[in-house]
C-alpha cells in the first residue's frame, strides 16, 4: 500500500509531517521552497476556472491558502490540512466512510473547522509532549 500512499502514522505524526512541508516559519521544512510550489502547482487546462485545484497529491484553494488530502483504507479514514498559513488539522476515525460526497466527508471538515475557534492558543510546542 505504501505506493498508494498507504501509510501509517498516528494523528500528531500525521500533523507533525504536514508542518514539515508547509513553508512557514517555526519549524524546519522538508522541502525547497522551489519543491513546495511545484507540489501545490494547478495542472494545465484541468482546473481552469475553478478555485480548487489537484495538485501533486494535494487538493489546493490558493484564494485562501488552504491544502488537504483525506484517504481512507478498511477501517480507517484520515484528513489532513493546512489552513491558510498557520494552522494545521489532522484527523484520524475508525470508519471507511470518506467517499467522495458522503455525508461523513460533507460534515466532518466544517466540524473540524469549528474547532480552531480558539481564543489564546498555547505558545508552547506542542509537539514536544510527542517526542
Amino acid at each position: 500500500m505504501g505506493a498508494a500512499g498507504g501509510w501509517l502514522a498516528s494523528v500528531v505524526d500525521l500533523a507533525r509531517f504536514l508542518t514539515a512541508v508547509d513553508g512557514q516559519p517555526g519549524r524546519p521544512d522538508l522541502l525547497s521552497p522551489e519543491t513546495l510550489e511545484l507540489m501545490l502547482r494547478p495542472p494545465p487546462r484541468l482546473w481552469d476556472g475553478s478555485p480548487v485545484h489537484y495538485a501533486l497529491g494535494w487538493l489546493v484553494r490558493p484564494a485562501f491558502g488552504n491544502w488537504w488530502h483525506n484517504g481512507s483504507t478498511p477501517g480507517t479514514a484520515s484528513f489532513a490540512a493546512r489552513i491558510g498559513e498557520d494552522i494545521t488539522i489532522a484527523a484520524i476515525f475508525n470508519a471507511r466512510t470518506m467517499t467522495p460526497n458522503s455525508s461523513f466527508e460533507l460534515l466532518i471538515e466544517p466540524a473540524l473547522g469549528q474547532g480552531l475557534r480558539v481564543s489564546a492558543w498555547p505558545t508552547h510546542d506542542l509537539f514536544a509532549a510527542f517526542q
